[in-house]
């Protein structure tokens, strides 16, 4: 404790202390203390303004109040939020009777204080001179500072810490004492003042705050928070204080705002910024299918190309996409706008006129003063014209959600992205560090699901099953899918992939090592989804202790397979509270387990065919790369040399057959089926013939019940290698992607009596779509304000999917 402190405040919880005091030799300072351990040792405070001396602060007066509120937001890890505190404002005179005020707040899980100006002239800021001064440094993980934050973040020495002339990039993690660790960042950051790099003082454990370029004051002037989350890892990833400091909305009508999943064809298609028509319709129909919210248009719509025309191919697209219950956002660079409000909304009412949702803003790359104006133009801009916005090449987050709560994401990592162009260089320790450092200050547009190339090339280092658990991991307003649309709908976790949330009702960090593994587990409603992921094989043992005790649960599980290329699928009925699963993830490999009250989820059928396993003249190789399943491939096929397999399927229909193929230059193999044509296919170039050149290519076919002879080969040349086959059924015969559209709670009225189906919309025109339960439109019908409608139909269930313009609902029914 300090030696007679000025002022003390303590978190409602009384575990954590602030103490104030002054001394001759270090001027004004604060100290944390948390459980009765010195956190962060005597740390100095202050701010030096060019027009006024406001250095050698004197003692004043102290005032605590308490901060007990709770609030929604559209978006975020938990609902409601809680916003629990105690603060204290400590009034200063300095130098010539000039006032500052420094307000501290105590929370449960961290401290924060920023600064206040009254009473002087404007001026240009001169130096900040507030310290973290850390007690005891165990270890740090900080990332170098870059303008875009795209970079990693790694555990350095102090002597690499100091050296970073550039600076960090907040946040910044450091482990302390026991199993207490601090996370240092800044909130609120606007253009009233910059955001801060972190710098490394020549005392270990000492930070301090470097405000970027050149900041001028506007009297009165209130700094952003600097902030020191303290606890355990699971305090620090289950808090919400990043939020808490920041001022809420100045409306209450947010209910336009709509959370969702996008198909993105920038991504899809490698980043080659190729666009057509028909490149955009298959991605929006991707989009249909999943019963996603959105479909991102990226780069290139504003151009006129062979198979694009700009503006008007745009307009086209949006109204497609809107018969397809879909909505559109348009990607622009921020350079496209002034920093005139009146400019900016010019802009963007164009857009709005076209039917365009939202935004996605990129190459901010500026966390000067000028351009965090430019942020707040923007962003008011938007919420003036009702436009959702996904900020890339970005500042990182700092709360703002909650003033802005239309602002759904923000990138600000270096994330899914990066596979479009190095396949090796996200490693899993990356990945877990987000969950641990900057998922924590806000959400994270990383753009999770990379399953291969979009010419099926599969040699990224992290597992299929690891992209999957991301989706959980990473909590996001909008959730930008990376890949393409075949990867997804003929992958066996599509029937997932549609039911995955954005929002959540809770969320808990269940366990977790810096770099080497972590587990979250996120609730939505009463289903809970957790999600594990490692740097090493190891056992995941997840214990069930956090369900609700009495109630029974069921298990989908997707689970790394054979391979890093390979996804398993196990459902487990009958768990509940205490139970324990054991799942083994492989090296860089991940696990999610979805837990539902309901038994009736699907269950996806999907069913693996190894090459080596058949009888056949080639040779069968060791996959020294680990990629193969089984670690196993045959090659030497071709010119005669065949693989003959034999499937079974149990019901009629339409099947995925995805070959796993290896060959250094473009080849050709031919596929027959039960004796009958052989039909030859193109497989590209994957760069090699071994397991480390692993690629897929998916065909469709119609098969029934029953027991069928598939052969590969190529009668006159070389056959490419061949690692294995999968079959997955084409559409999940109990899978609805709709259920997920949010609700927002519009005044519908759907009632069912027999086979009858009555709905009588309350709110403005309406298009009511009825879908099968295989996720199929079955009739969409366009109702007029005040129009009601009734249809007899078919005994079975259904989903209702009702859209205005603000809303969008669904209900399934029974008749």
């Amino acid at each position: 404790m300090a030696q007679n402190p000025l002022a003390s405040v303590s978190s409602p919880d009384g575990k954590l202390r602030i103490d104030i005091a002054q001394t001759d030799g270090q001027g004004t300072t604060y100290e944390v203390y948390k459980n009765g351990t010195q956190l962060i040792a005597p740390s100095r405070l202050g701010l030096s303004i060019s027009s006024s001396n406001l250095s050698n602060l004197q003692y004043s007066t102290s005032s605590v109040t308490a901060i007990d509120e709770s609030y929604s937001l559209p978006t975020g890890k938990v609902d409601p939020y809680t916003n629990s505190c105690n603060e204290l404002k400590v009034e200063f005179i300095g130098s010539l009777g000039k006032k500052i005020n420094i307000y501290f707040r105590a929370y449960n899980e961290g401290a924060a204080l920023r600064y206040e100006i009254d009473g002087i002239e404007n001026g240009q800021l001169s130096e900040e001179s507030t310290e973290i001064n850390v007690a005891q440094l165990e270890s740090v993980w900080a990332q170098k500072y870059q303008k875009s934050y795209e970079t990693t973040y790694d555990e350095r020495s102090w002597s690499e810490m100091v050296s970073l002339t550039e600076g960090m990039g907040s946040p910044v993690l450091v482990k302390t004492t026991g199993d207490t660790y601090l996370l240092l960042t800044e909130a609120y950051n606007t253009g009233a003042y910059a955001t801060s790099k972190l710098i490394a003082h020549s005392t270990t454990g000492s930070f301090g705050f470097q405000p970027v370029g050149t900041v001028n004051l506007v009297i009165p002037f209130l700094s952003p928070w600097r902030v020191i989350m303290a606890g355990t890892l699971a305090e620090i990833v289950e808090s919400t204080l990043i939020e808490n400091l920041c001022n809420a909305a100045s409306t209450d009508d947010w209910s336009w705002v709509k959370p969702g999943r996008a198909s993105w064809n920038w991504g899809g298609e490698d980043a080659d910024n190729v666009i057509s028509y028909d490149i955009a319709t298959e991605y929006v129909d991707m989009a249909a299918h999943m019963g996603w919210e959105y479909f991102l248009l990226d780069d290139g719509w504003e151009s006129t190309r062979d198979n694009w025309n700009g503006a008007e191919d745009t307009r086209r697209i949006i109204d497609y996409a809107r018969s397809q219950s879909v909505d559109v956002l348009l990607w622009a660079n921020q350079n496209k706008f002034s920093s005139d409000p009146a400019q900016i909304k010019s802009i963007l009412n164009e857009w709005k006129s076209w039917g365009a949702k939202g935004v996605k803003i990129d190459f901010w790359e500026d966390d000067s003063q000028a351009m965090m104006k430019k942020y707040d133009a923007f962003m008011q801009a938007a919420a003036e014209l009702q436009l959702v916005v996904d900020l890339h090449g970005c500042t990182r987050p700092s709360g703002l959600r909650r003033q802005w709560p239309h602002l759904l994401t923000s990138e600000a990592v270096w994330g899914g992205e990066l596979y479009l162009g190095n396949r090796v260089k996200l490693p899993a320790s990356h990945n877990i560090m987000l969950v641990l450092t900057r998922n924590v200050v806000g959400p994270m547009d990383y753009t999770p699901g990379e399953f291969a190339t979009k010419w099926g090339s599969v040699s990224q280092l992290t597992s299929w099953a690891h992209q999957v658990a991301l989706f959980t991991l990473y909590e996001s307003g909008v959730q930008c899918y990376v890949d393409r649309p075949d990867h997804y709908r003929n992958s066996i976790v599509e029937s997932f992939l549609k039911s995955i949330p954005v929002v959540w009702d809770e969320t808990r960090l269940l366990e977790a090592s810096p770099e080497s593994y972590v587990t979250l587990a996120r609730r939505k409603g009463s289903e809970w989804f957790v999600a594990s992921i490692a740097d090493q094989p190891r056992t995941w043992h997840l214990s069930l202790d956090f369900l609700d005790a009495g109630k029974t649960y069921y298990g989908y599980i997707y689970k790394d397979g054979g391979c890093k290329a390979e996804i398993a699928f196990e459902y487990m009925p009958n768990l509940s509270a205490g139970q324990t699963i054991d799942i083994p993830i492989l090296e860089e490999g991940g696990a999610t387990v979805m837990l539902s009250e309901s038994p009736n989820l699907p269950k996806p059928w999907q069913k693996t065919y190894e090459a080596e396993e058949v009888r056949t003249f080639g040779k069968k190789e060791t996959d020294e790369a680990h990629l193969c399943s089984g670690d196993k491939y045959v090659s030497g096929l071709g010119r005669g040399n065949r693989l003959p397999f034999t499937v079974q399927v149990d019901e009629d229909g339409d099947y995925a057959l995805t070959l796993f193929y290896m060959t250094d230059t473009d080849r050709n193999a031919y596929l027959a089926v039960d004796g009958g044509e052989k039909l030859y296919y193109a497989f590209a170039s994957s760069g090699g013939l071994t397991g480390s050149h692993l690629s897929m290519k998916a065909l469709i076919l119609s098969l029934q019940a029953g027991e069928h002879s598939i052969e590969i080969g190529n009668e006159n040349e070389l056959a490419p290698n061949f690692d294995r086959i999968t079959l997955k059924k084409v559409v999940d015969s109990t899978t609805s992607g709709i259920e997920s559209l949010p609700d927002d709670k519009p005044q519908y009225a759907i009632k069912t009596w027999g086979n009858t189906l009555h709905v009588a919309p309350q709110s403005g025109e309406t298009t009511c779509t009825l879908f099968t339960l295989d996720g199929r439109v079955h009739s969409r019908h366009n109702l007029a304000a005040g129009e009601e409608l009734t249809l007899v139909l078919p005994h079975g269930y259904y989903i209702v999917n009702l859209n205005t313009e603000h809303n969008a609902y669904s209900q399934k029914i029974i008749l």
